[in-house]
């Protein structure tokens, strides 16, 4: 892209500076070797001195003016957007990169907040069941209680009826 614009502002600056025809074409003062030496050094160039010695051979007025400008507006336009283009794939890049970070914690979030959930039910049902336990002991106890209540009541019911009859209980001592 350089090289087809060094190459087309020379021709344009060689047709103006000679109108009449010449003997040698604009290549043969500005032809392949320049170009690729000026790309070679590019950027690093030490002013109007430095593109001469890089470029060196027979000059024409204006000759170096114009590929420095050539070159200040390829670095301007073409470097530039290329620059630009760059930086902003990179922003994007790292936008996207963000993102799948961001999705990657919140699904690590999700999950360790439905496992808790899940804790926290499991240690609830364990909770209930223990209840339960714990209720059904107590009811048992409370039948047990009542069943030897009912128990003692019948053994002494028993006892004073062999007792009225005259038969000797055997479950004397046995009844309060």
């Amino acid at each position: 892209m350089l090289a087809v614009q060094l190459t087309t502002n020379f021709t344009t600056l060689f047709r103006k500076t000679y109108r009449k025809r010449m003997l040698f074409k604009s290549t043969n003062l500005f032809g392949k070797r320049q170009v690729d030496a000026i790309i070679k050094g590019f950027g690093t160039f030490d002013g109007v001195s430095g593109l001469q010695k890089a470029i060196g051979g027979k000059m024409i007025p204006g000759q170096l003016e114009m590929l420095k400008e050539s070159i200040g507006d390829f670095t301007q336009g073409a470097v530039a957007e290329e620059s630009k283009v760059i930086r902003d794939k990179a922003s994007r890049d790292k936008e996207v990169i963000e993102e799948i970070k961001r999705k990657v914690a919140e699904e690590r979030a999700d999950k360790k907040e439905k496992a808790q959930v899940a804790k926290e039910l499991k240690d609830n049902l364990s909770r209930i069941e223990a209840e339960k336990k714990a209720a059904q002991l107590v009811l048992d106890t409370e039948r047990n209680a009542e069943q030897a209540a009912k128990l003692a009541v019948l053994i002494r019911l028993a006892g004073e009826a062999a007792e009225r009859r005259g038969v000797e209980s055997i479950h004397r001592g046995r009844y309060v």
